[in-house]
């Protein structure tokens, strides 16, 4: 049983760092698609929203990582 516990944590972790690199990938094509078909005003205000973005995602993105990572035995 002590491994069922592991292996949960593992898939959750898996899954929300798979869903955030999605959420990265379709944040980095929303904006090259407003650069590309929006005007010059539209693309800086949407630049200005990426620290917002950074700012919120990298402590999530650590925390996962932290969870996923395997806890390694000092004594082993």
């Amino acid at each position: 049983m002590k491994h069922s516990k592991s292996t949960t944590n593992g898939k959750l972790g898996r899954l929300a760092l798979f869903a955030l690199l999605i959420a990265l990938f379709i944040v980095i094509v929303g904006i090259a698609a407003i650069g590309i078909l929006g005007t010059a005003e539209q693309f800086t205000r949407a630049k200005d929203l990426l620290p917002i973005f950074v700012t919120l995602l990298t402590p999530l993105l650590t925390a996962i990582i932290a969870a996923y990572m395997p806890k390694s035995d000092a004594g082993h």
